[in-house]
Parts: structure tokens; sequence; C-alpha cells
């Protein structure tokens, strides 16, 4: 795992991306594919969590990188569309929203990571819980495929730090199991 990165140092990055974006200089185009449903699932998780909760949260990605986990995190706060910016110059009142929310979120206690695989994973989350005292992992995954190795390690997590662990993962298959006799009529 790239170790977490602090929000401030993360913000700082996505509001030069704004401004450079702004000014025209720089493309959208690795931000306009439109995020899937599960991570922004997982960023409103982790959002919820640091801010409205207060709460130290590490939010782990494979489909953001800190970043731009930090910049669709703004944008959702501030409830500015990403898109927008790619289109059109934002009006004033948007980059007062956009200030205000950056504001909260770099008072609150979120991380964001990138993880390489699951043997680093619970390694890192124990140093920030070691360091900071960690509350809550949200571990977001492209796939739903190889869960059983995150399991153990974020399991593992949550028994030594006590902290609440959210994994949420993309192309999940079809919900539930037949149970014979179950939804017929008879």
């Amino acid at each position: 795992m790239n170790y977490p990165v602090p929000a401030k140092t993360a913000l700082h990055q996505a509001i030069n991306h704004i401004e450079r974006w702004q000014n025209r200089r720089a493309s959208m185009e690795s931000l306009s594919t439109p995020v899937r449903p599960h991570a922004e699932l997982a960023l409103r998780l982790a959002l919820r969590s640091a801010v409205a909760r207060g709460r130290l949260t590490c939010f782990v990605s494979e489909t953001f990188s800190p970043d731009k986990a930090a910049l669709h995190m703004l944008c959702a706060q501030a409830g500015v569309q990403l898109h927008d910016m790619m289109r059109r110059e934002l009006e004033q009142f948007e980059f007062n929203r956009l200030t205000m929310a950056a504001a909260k979120i770099s008072a609150s206690s979120v991380q964001f990571a990138s993880p390489s695989d699951t043997s680093e994973v619970s390694g890192d989350l124990l140093d920030l819980d070691r360091s900071q005292g960690l509350d809550t992992v949200v571990c977001e995954r492209r796939t739903n495929t190889d869960l059983d190795s995150w399991r153990d390690e974020l399991e593992f997590v949550s028994r030594m730090t006590g902290a609440e662990i959210h994994l949420v993962t993309g192309r999940l298959p079809a919900a539930g199991r037949f149970i014979p006799g179950f939804g017929q009529r008879a």
C-alpha cells in the first residue's frame, strides 16, 4: 500500500488540478469517465465517516489515486459536479462551496492510500493506528474476485485496532441464492 497521504496533501493536489482546468492548461480526460457506483459509495462512506462523524478514516482505493479521491470527495462535499469543471468555468458561488468543502475535509482526519497488495495493507493500517488511532477503514476494490485474502487482512486489522471496516467492491454477482420453495406459488 502506498503509505496513507493526509487530507491536506491530497487536497492541495486536487485544488491544483482544478486551477489548471479552470485556466485551461490541463485536460480532464483521465477523470471524464463516469465513476462506478461502488466507488462512489466508498467515497461517500469515507467522507461521512471523516467529515460528518469526525473519525480518523483511511480510504484505500484501487480506482482512485489520493489526489483524485480527494478531488471527487471535494466535489461531493461541495455539491459541485466534476463534469461541470470540464465543460465550463465555475461560478463564484461554486468556488465558494468548494472552498468551504476543502476547509471541512482538510480539518477532518481522512487519509488516502492505494493498495499494492494485501500483505502490505494490514501492516500500513496498523502503523497508522499506532501513530494516530485508526477509527474507520473504507477499502474500495474494482472487482469482487479474490476477496478472501482482503477479508482476512481487514478482519485482522479490525480485531487489532477495533476499527470499523468497510470493503466495497465492483461487479457484484447476482444477490442471494436459491432457496427451494421461497417465492414460489403453491
